[in-house]
């Protein structure tokens, strides 16, 4: 999955006001090390609760984007809660049902950011002008060593079919696979026509009479990755 792409690996302040990139462009597993190394394996300066911390993006997200309105892709954070939701009240509710299986009211969005349990899970953003304009969400199953991970995603709708969502998906995918998970699942409905898509361009297959997509994907970490959709 990561075989060909370059990341960087950037210092931050908790304000999300200034990077400075400490490494040059390099591989998911060399810019792991490099991350390991700063953050003592995540233990330490690994999220803005300090005052700076380290974390990997990809060198050229989104080439095919203009420079003109591109998002920058990364990692979620707890600081990031008022952004997330508003990102998921901005959805209508055809998209939360689509999201969230049910028309979502506000209250239940709310109550959905208020738990999310950041052990059990990884976000990663779209961030234009410090508003989330795109997120998928890798969630473990338990606090012990993670084996499986729900994925789900949602895009702002002037932003879609532009490719964010597929690569949003990649990329927490990818970062799930180096917490040791082995196998990834969507859950959608029908309806739902882009995840089908997302899971073959991935190079998967997609049984639409039992909604079971399945793509194996090695990962820079050798790891197989199977998107189950049920």
């Amino acid at each position: 999955m990561y075989s060909t792409e370059r990341f960087v690996v950037r210092r931050c302040d908790a304000f999300y006001r200034f990077w400075y990139d400490v490494s040059g462009q390099l591989s998911f597993l060399e810019a792991q090390e490099i991350y390991d190394r700063l953050t003592c394996h995540g233990s330490r300066n690994s999220t803005p609760d300090d005052t700076d911390y380290y974390d990997i993006f990809p060198a050229d997200p989104l080439p095919e984007w203009p420079d003109t309105g591109r998002p920058l892709i990364r990692r979620l954070c707890r600081h990031d809660r008022k952004a997330i939701e508003a990102h998921l009240l901005g959805l209508n509710e055809a998209d939360r049902r689509l999201r969230f299986f049910n028309a979502a009211s506000d209250d239940q969005i709310r109550g959905y950011v208020k738990n999310i349990d950041w052990h059990c899970s990884v976000l990663l953003g779209a961030v234009f002008c410090d508003a989330v304009v795109g997120m998928s969400e890798a969630l473990f199953d338990g606090r012990g060593p993670a084996r499986h991970a729900e994925i789900a995603v949602s895009v702002d709708r002037l932003l879609r079919r532009r490719g964010l969502g597929y690569f949003l998906v990649r990329h927490v995918i990818g970062r799930a696979a180096l917490r040791g998970v082995g196998q990834t699942s969507f859950r959608f409905l029908r309806e739902n026509q882009p995840i089908p898509r997302i899971v073959r361009r991935l190079g998967g297959t997609v049984d639409m009479q039992d909604l079971v997509g399945m793509v194996p994907a090695k990962t820079s970490t050798g790891i197989d990755i199977r998107l189950a959709t049920s």
